[in-house]
């Protein structure tokens, strides 16, 4: 499983990630399989033991972590690679949960900021705006259980709180690449079977998300994403603003298990037409269970006016940025 220089420990969730709105492409992880209750973090080549050994520069710390990672088969399985670091224990609670529950000791400090525009919102605040839109997506899009919803947009802001925001719903979020041209953008909205989809209040994407919609014979709703709040909304929009600024009246969601489809992300393509990768819930908390192994951990906790920062260059839309960065 993977581990980056973001990861964080079991019971913080301290850094300010910002966000750097690119046009990069990443490679994608693929399928993150369905794990037991209890797994093992496994660690190797590229990872966090590797990156921390350069770090501190120590080349020895290299061979020593690689031997770790790559002894000996398990005694209770034939065959089975195992890593000696200790279990995770993965919590049975729904993907938005966890997060919220390691945003609580840090609600106070800022979550995520825009390079470019300096926007930025604090943990608490990614917390209501994301309740508020998982409400107000419901209610005023009629957004049904397990429905699809797409987001085209670059790296900004606003991405974790539209993606919370659709999962405590009870919906699913589909990322698509921002550079994606109205043809590959038709392809996923046909292939997921979205059923709403958000992007930029930008003149190019917007043009590009009507082009698919059209492509598709679909008739959606468009969300966009405003970067200043005098900027002219397109026609046909809806201000993702309105969603996230006003508490809906209207029940919570209640996810019934852990098992529900919440992610739905596509691979590169790189053998054939790109494929949607199922993951869900648990999916999603068990990797963020294990990269959050405390003998991964590099950063150190938010206290007083100190936090750390980390560059979100990784486009969002991908597993890899999604997943450790965001």
């Amino acid at each position: 499983q993977s581990s980056t220089l973001a990861d964080t420990t079991s019971s913080a969730w301290w850094y300010h990630s910002v966000v750097v709105p690119s046009e990069l492409s990443a490679y994608h992880l693929g399928t993150i399989s369905q794990p037991p209750r209890r797994t093992r973090p496994m660690t190797g080549f590229g990872t966090m033991a590797f990156a921390r050994a350069l770090l501190n520069r120590k080349p020895t710390r290299l061979i020593k972590h690689a031997v770790v990672a790559l002894r000996g088969l398990s005694q209770e399985h034939a065959n089975v690679l195992c890593s000696d670091y200790s279990d995770v224990t993965v919590p049975q609670i729904p993907f938005h949960q966890y997060m919220y529950e390691k945003f609580k000791p840090f609600h106070k400090y800022t979550a995520i900021e825009c390079s470019v525009t300096g926007r930025k919102y604090t943990f608490e605040e990614v917390r209501v705006k994301s309740r508020n839109l998982s409400k107000s997506i419901r209610q005023k899009l009629k957004l049904q259980k397990d429905d699809i919803v797409a987001i085209f947009l670059p790296n900004i802001p606003e991405y974790i709180i539209c993606c919370l925001g659709i999962m405590e719903a009870g919906l699913v979020v589909t990322t698509m690449n921002p550079i994606y041209t109205a043809e590959e953008v038709s392809k996923q909205l046909l292939d997921s079977n979205a059923k709403a989809i958000i992007t930029l209040n930008q003149n190019n994407l917007v043009n590009t998300v009507n082009a698919a919609i059209r492509m598709a014979k679909k008739t959606l709703p468009v969300i966009a994403v405003k970067e200043k709040e005098n900027d002219d909304l397109y026609q046909g929009c809806i201000d993702l603003r309105e969603l996230i600024d006003q508490n809906t009246d209207i029940s919570d969601f209640y996810c019934d298990g852990t098992d529900r489809l919440a992610f739905l992300p596509y691979s590169s393509g790189t053998t054939g037409l790109p494929k949607g990768v199922e993951l869900t819930h648990l999916n999603l908390v068990s990797n963020l269970s294990q990269v959050a192994h405390p003998d991964f951990n590099t950063l150190v906790p938010a206290n007083g006016n100190f936090q750390e920062i980390v560059p979100g260059v990784l486009p969002m839309y991908h597993i890899y940025g999604f997943m450790v960065i965001l």
